[in-house]
């Protein structure tokens, strides 16, 4: 299978948190209304949907993804054995490659058993902007009440 076949099949069966049953435990599904609107909400904050972007340390696309965070995909695409294909750093310029590459590393990092919770909105930001243990760090509340902000406005 490869990465666009893995990533709209993740889709289309609603796994729109990066699930793949080889995974330990998927995370619980949040809405595709929710979740498409907190994407919208995370490219505002970080880009304003400019595609070109580039951030202060080489994050780009309108998500602001880095290369430490395509690595990190990567890795978890050959650990779990999701596709056999991985990204590369120009994926991060399209709006479905990073979309794909953020259902991923919510998938493995936004976990119940991670966490100690149900995942939610705020944590899925929080993760996107700080990493994996994003959603513990005091930095990253101030980016979530940003992207709150954006929700609100939707």
């Amino acid at each position: 299978m490869n990465r666009r076949t893995a990533i709209k099949s993740m889709l289309g069966s609603g796994l729109l948190l990066g699930g793949c049953s080889k995974q330990p435990t998927c995370a619980k599904r949040i809405s595709i209304a929710d979740n498409i609107k907190l994407r919208a909400a995370i490219a505002q904050v970080e880009s304003r949907h400019i595609k070109w972007a580039v951030g202060a340390h080489g994050e780009i696309g309108i998500y602001q993804i880095g290369e430490e965070y395509v690595e990190d995909v990567n890795r978890i695409i050959r650990l779990y054995h999701i596709c056999d294909e991985t990204y590369d750093s120009s994926d991060r310029l399209s709006q479905g490659m990073a979309n794909g590459m953020m259902s991923i590393y919510w998938g493995h990092y936004a976990t119940v058993e991670r966490l100690g919770h149900e995942p939610t909105l705020q944590d899925l930001a929080r993760i996107h902007n700080g990493g994996p243990n994003g959603y513990k760090k005091q930095a990253t509340k101030v980016y979530w009440e940003k992207v709150k902000v954006e929700l609100a406005k939707m």
